[in-house]
């Protein structure tokens, strides 16, 4: 549930905040949280699934099972810096604030081709 929970933060930062003031940093450390939540998942359920693998982590609280875990967070937890680092916490303003959609344009191209 964390994943969903986290997963409307992000998209309340992109899509209404427009990645206003602190809701920049919000997004950029939500989004591979999000991911790493659900590539967890999917760890777990191979653990529980696989025969091999249940055997060597029947609990899931053996070695093999931890060392995956720690496997995986490494490259997300890199990932997760270099995103936060990289992203840029500008000021939109005007035109580039919010996108303009294309609705207006299919209306009007509709209306054209019925008169």
């Amino acid at each position: 549930m964390l994943s969903v929970y986290l997963s409307g933060v992000a998209v309340l930062a992109w899509r209404k905040f427009h990645f206003a003031g602190v809701w920049s940093s919000i997004f950029v450390t939500s989004i591979p949280i999000v991911l790493y939540l659900d590539v967890l998942a999917v760890i777990v359920q191979v653990f529980k699934r696989i025969p091999s693998l249940v055997a060597l982590a029947p609990t899931l609280s053996e070695s093999p099972f931890l060392v995956t875990q720690f496997v995986v967070l490494m490259p997300f937890a890199m990932y997760s810096a270099v995103a936060a680092k990289r992203f840029h916490d500008e000021p939109r303003t005007g035109r580039e604030a919010v996108p303009e959609l294309p609705a207006p344009f299919l209306l009007s191209a509709f209306d054209a081709k019925c008169s």
